[in-house]
């Protein structure tokens, strides 16, 4: 059974491409799910204090310091 190698790509191309659209609508889905349950997480989340600044994060960055 031979074939020409143009027919190979072109399998593996379309095969590609169909796993990406697949995958695109597959996560459209997916990230539906996950955005419409963190809303509630985030809401009652008490928001992240910042690192402190200084020689505690960059002991070699003197330009740091306040």
């Amino acid at each position: 059974m031979q074939y020409h190698p143009i027919i190979g790509i072109i399998i593996f191309l379309v095969a590609i491409i169909l796993a990406f659209l697949l995958g695109k609508n597959a996560f459209k889905k997916y990230k539906n799910k996950i955005n419409a349950s963190n809303l509630e997480e985030a809401k009652t989340k008490k928001k992240i204090p910042p690192p402190p600044h200084g020689e505690i994060t960059a002991p070699d960055a003197p330009w740091l310091k306040k």
